[in-house]
């Protein structure tokens, strides 16, 4: 009996003295990691973004640090001269997808021997120059966006259908329909908007009257969609489509009429919805932040990821999903996520990542 105590007793300080040299190792080299915002620090939608990053980076074990652009392109890119000149340098910088700011934001990234990621993606232009990750740069690794096509083709299908099962049809039974566009320069609109385009090839009774930008904004969507009813004042108008959900919601506000659709999930959103007053919104990359980090932290300790493009699934938010993510996460309360449970490096035996809100939903109830 003797000796099986002290057997017992030699195991459990083996797997102590591992479980003691396991945390020494991941804290001594916690990863720093550096994303330029596009956004300020009062964007709705990037407010839910930078605050995922925050919990996933918490549950990591990162260093997170934050730098915002406040939507001024030529900002992110001397922010990202800054940082190459840093003396003591992050291990990793995030970059965005916007206004060609990540075109020249890599190469200066990458002479300066920092790995860098890209939030987002490029125009085809952009591509061309910068190449594939680790093809022309080799601190270029990888690149992660949702599918905005898939966003603004499902965004627009589902006011479509909800407007023809409401019949709110013209006389010459013609789906008469509105769009606002974000900011044209950039891949997320441009493939949201050619998303609206297949939905309407699968409707032809819908007419699109007019499509504007409305530069993402609450306040200049309200403001047009104004303009764009009194000029269209003999139309019966069915729906607005909106490339994001903060210019749905200036839309509804003017249009007062909730057969309004947008892409992205802000808290003010999600809560809209939840009241009906716009219809949907195609969604989910408000996790997308989080996910980069936990690739980022798989990749710091030996657990590389494919430099192939990696997109994130999307996901329809109406009323029903709507109540269900106020019920879990509040007013952005994201820290119910564990990132740890989709790390491979926290997971060995994790072979495939699963990374999308309706994978994020289901570790909740586990």
């Amino acid at each position: 009996m003797h000796y099986q105590d002290q057997l017992l007793k030699k195991i459990f300080s083996g797997i102590l003295f591992v479980i003691l040299i396991s945390s020494q190792c991941f804290s001594a080299t916690r990863p720093t990691v550096t994303l330029i915002s596009v956004a300020g620090m009062n964007d709705q939608f990037w407010l839910n973004v930078h605050a995922v990053g925050k919990a996933a980076a918490n549950d990591l074990g990162i260093n997170l640090e934050i730098l915002y652009s406040n939507r001024d392109h030529y900002l992110a890119v001397n922010i990202a001269r800054n940082v190459a000149n840093r003396k003591n340098k992050p291990d990793y910088v995030i970059v965005v997808g916007e206004k060609n700011s990540a075109s020249r934001s890599i190469p200066i990234l990458d002479k300066a021997g920092i790995k860098t990621f890209l939030f987002g993606e490029m125009t085809s232009n952009e591509s061309l120059k910068i190449g594939q990750p680790r093809e022309k740069f080799k601190n270029y690794i990888g690149k992660r966006a949702i599918d905005d096509y898939m966003a603004g083709y499902l965004s627009a299908k589902y006011i479509f259908e909800k407007a023809i099962e409401l019949k709110r049809h013209d006389s010459n039974g013609k789906i008469n329909i509105l769009s606002l566009e974000g900011v044209r320069e950039t891949s997320f609109n441009s493939e949201r908007v050619r998303g609206l385009q297949k939905a309407m090839k699968e409707f032809p009774q819908v007419v699109l009257l007019q499509s504007v930008s409305a530069n993402w904004n609450y306040n200049d969507a309200k403001r047009v969609v104004g303009r764009l009813l009194a000029r269209h004042k003999h139309s019966k108008i069915s729906a607005i489509w909106c490339a994001n959900s903060q210019m749905a919601r200036g839309a509804q506000n003017a249009f007062k009429n909730n057969l309004v659709s947008g892409v992205d999930w802000g808290n003010d959103d999600v809560q809209s919805i939840a009241d009906r007053s716009i219809s949907a919104a195609a969604g989910g990359h408000v996790l997308e932040l989080g996910w980069i980090l936990t690739m980022l932290y798989d990749h710091h300790f030996g657990k590389d990821f494919s430099a192939s493009m990696y997109k994130n699934k999307v996901t329809l938010m109406d009323y029903k999903l709507a109540k269900k993510i106020l019920k879990w996460f509040g007013k952005g309360q994201w820290g119910t996520i564990d990132f740890k449970k989709f790390s491979k490096a926290y997971n060995p035996t994790l072979k495939k990542y699963n990374m999308n809100f309706s994978a994020a939903l289901n570790s909740l109830n586990k």
